[in-house]
């Protein structure tokens, strides 16, 4: 496995070799695509780590992706729209959690814990991000975006909205709970499981770009039980 950046991705448009397969990872998703990767062997996995948005654009350059793990559904069936992609289908469904890292209280429940005062409230841009929308999904069903508005800080994706609660940059936020899966040393007291029925579901589809052998073997293994074994062991949930 390779794990590369996007400034270092470009190369690739000219070293690709056959047996590659080009795999661009939504970064809430990248700790774990690496875990599935680490575990296949058949074909040289290079694994893409960048914001969906970033992803996308790259796809539409003519970037040798073969795969995109999106995290979203909307840039996915674009592409099948655009028809850049062959096919799509969900491969792992987000659970968004409220996370306050110096909260030093008893533990509450999510409606209580989300209506006490903070300086910041941190998460993604809600007009790229599936968390950021569900986090203001979340508020609207709480009566409480007008209030926490003004709190808002905006990361750019959910990999960024998370540095920002866990450097102090904000001390409350809504990330991903894949992220505080991640977290060994993560207090269980500091973060809260935001109910489903609060925001719509976050679904994570792959857009397949390019199909050959190689590409339905790895896609063959990420289906199978011990991929989704890792995946529901990283705060997913599956869409089955």
């Amino acid at each position: 496995m390779r794990f590369i950046t996007l400034t270092t991705f470009l190369l690739l448009i000219t070293t690709k070799t056959f047996a590659d397969i080009n795999v661009a990872v939504a970064s809430n998703f990248v700790p774990t695509m690496q875990k599935i990767v680490a575990k296949y062997t058949s074909n040289n996995v290079n694994v893409l780590s960048g914001s969906s948005g970033k992803h996308y654009a790259q796809i539409q350059y003519g970037a040798p992706i073969d795969l995109f793990f999106s995290a979203d559904q909307k840039r996915p069936n674009e592409l099948l729209k655009q028809q850049k992609a062959i096919h799509t289908f969900t491969y792992a469904v987000g659970r968004l959690v409220y996370w306050q890292p110096q909260y030093k209280g008893s533990k509450i429940n999510f409606e209580n814990t989300i209506k006490q005062p903070t300086k910041h409230l941190a998460l993604a841009n809600p007009k790229y991000a599936p968390y950021g929308i569900a986090a203001r999904e979340t508020l609207t069903k709480l009566t409480l975006l007008k209030e926490k508005e003004p709190l808002f800080v905006l990361g750019e994706n959910i990999a960024q909205t998370y540095h920002f609660v866990e450097s102090g940059a904000s001390d409350s936020g809504f990330v991903a709970y894949s992220q505080i899966k991640q977290n060994k040393n993560m207090n269980e007291n500091t973060f809260w499981l935001v109910p489903q029925h609060y925001h719509s579901p976050i679904k994570q589809d792959v857009a397949i770009i390019h199909d050959n052998e190689e590409v339905q073997q790895f896609l063959n293994f990420f289906q199978s039980k011990d991929a989704k074994d890792l995946i529901l062991a990283d705060g997913y949930s599956l869409n089955d």
